[in-house]
């Protein structure tokens, strides 16, 4: 396991309190450690996007897609603790087929 995935880990089992299946459910959903979630879903785009990035990211307001997945409830973040105090966790929920 990674430095970072053993302080995500500590992390949620602090949150919730050594709730085991609670903090493997949401390890799954665990994407990175960011300072917003803006900055979580341009490197998200930009990963995805690949060669294209470059001139569609000026077409795509991001702030609102990182709102948007805020307020839908897509994207879950919680304090990255005392080793990155201005950043965040970030998971992102994936939708089910």
């Amino acid at each position: 396991m990674k430095t970072n995935e053993k302080a995500v880990r500590a992390a949620l089992e602090l949150r919730f309190r050594g709730v085991e299946h609670e903090v493997e459910r949401l390890l799954g959903f665990y994407v990175g450690r960011y300072e917003t979630v803006t900055g979580f879903f341009r490197s998200w785009l930009e990963e995805r996007l690949a060669e294209q990035a470059s001139w569609m990211l000026e077409y795509i307001d991001i702030e609102a897609v990182a709102e948007g997945a805020l307020e839908r409830r897509c994207v879950w973040t919680m304090p990255a603790g005392q080793s990155a105090p201005s950043e965040i966790y970030v998971f992102l929920f994936k939708p089910v087929s």
